[in-house]
């Protein structure tokens, strides 16, 4: 049977997304999404207005490929 996860509130999630986290609160979090949690990483995503797309996929090189 799979560990059980558990994730940091919702509210708390999008409190990180607009920066406004206490250091403690933003360490545990980023602990969390190095997990790749694919839940939170969505609602700080929605949260942030999209931005942590920029963050989640690799830049294209002009020249063609991936950088």
């Amino acid at each position: 049977m799979p560990a059980k996860i558990d994730h940091p509130p919702e509210r708390t999630l999008r409190r990180f997304a607009v920066g406004t986290t206490s250091p403690a609160e933003n360490r545990a979090i980023v602990v969390h999404l190095l997990r790749r949690c694919d839940r939170c990483s969505r609602v700080i995503a929605e949260a942030s207005g999209g931005l942590t797309r920029f963050f989640r996929q690799p830049a294209e090189n002009p020249l063609g490929g991936v950088r």
